[in-house]
């Protein structure tokens, strides 16, 4: 069972996460930047302005609304976000 859901989750691709065109770099990008490790809200927003401006603002804000990246469980005030993993496997 765990080899054929592995399988499918092989089978999205990005497009079905909801990302295409800029948006698709913008989290290939990012997901290079970060990997697998969790960062802090205002980090995240300066690194969107560096790579983007006002435009990489609005790709992070739809990556937060598709659940690309998502808070991380028992974060403390100062929100850490983090790729959700299986959207992590679909960009790598």
């Amino acid at each position: 069972m765990i080899e054929r859901a592995e399988a499918a989750a092989a089978a999205i691709t990005p497009a079905e996460l909801g990302l295409d065109g800029a948006v698709e770099l913008f989290a290939r990008t990012l997901g290079e930047a970060v990997g697998a490790s969790d960062f802090a809200g205002d980090e995240l927003d300066d690194w969107a302005r560096g790579h983007g401006g006002t435009a990489g603002v609005r790709e992070l804000r739809r990556l937060q609304a598709l659940g690309v990246i998502e808070i991380v469980p028992g974060a403390t005030a100062a929100r850490r976000w983090a790729f959700n993993p299986a959207a992590l496997r679909v960009l790598a």
